[in-house]
């Protein structure tokens, strides 16, 4: 992962939301977003939350500890900072440092889904959805799901390596269900 990803580069903007995570969830208080430096990125992010018609998109790479959120977008939010033009659409975690037990993403590494292809056929993939996580029990407890609007419809497919190393996520979700994706 450090291959692709050196934190040492954005260790006076990355914040490290994972203090403390551990009693009060990704809700911890007083925290406030930050902007990621990579617009590219951003960007990225916030085209795949349009294309989608998700609230949002989150670009991670995860280790055997943390994740690390490089990019967030809404369909809304500025590449700049981190505002939106719709209240709904703000950014949630911004780039930050999680530990990635109290996320969905690294279970993506291990998942795969099957569904209809336009020829009807059965095309499995590797991914990870989740209609609604409120119905999932891995996920049905956390105060991100059960919290209002909280996370309902997650999507998450892996980041691999050209070596088939899976380094990291981008993630998709809504606080609606089974948005049109």
């Amino acid at each position: 992962m450090y291959r692709y990803y050196r934190p040492w580069l954005d260790a006076q903007s990355l914040v490290n939301s994972a203090v403390g995570l551990g009693e009060t969830g990704l809700s911890k208080a007083g925290f406030r977003p930050v902007a990621s430096r990579d617009k590219s990125l951003t960007a990225f992010a916030q085209l795949a939350a349009l294309r989608l018609d998700v609230r949002r998109c989150m670009v991670s790479l995860i280790d055997s500890n943390r994740q690390y959120i490089l990019a967030e977008a809404t369909k809304t939010v500025s590449l700049f900072e981190a505002q939106a033009e719709r209240p709904e659409d703000e950014v949630w975690l911004g780039n930050a440092v999680l530990n990635k037990t109290d996320a969905v993403c690294y279970h993506t590494f291990t998942s795969t889904y099957t569904a209809k292809g336009k020829d009807g056929d059965a095309v499995t993939a590797e991914c990870m959805v989740i209609p609604d996580c409120r119905l999932d029990p891995r996920f049905a407890d956390r105060d991100y799901v059960k919290s209002e609007p909280g996370v309902r419809f997650y999507a998450g497919v892996p980041i691999i390596t050209k070596a088939g190393h899976r380094i990291g996520g981008t993630s998709f979700s809504d606080n609606a269900h089974s948005p049109p994706c």
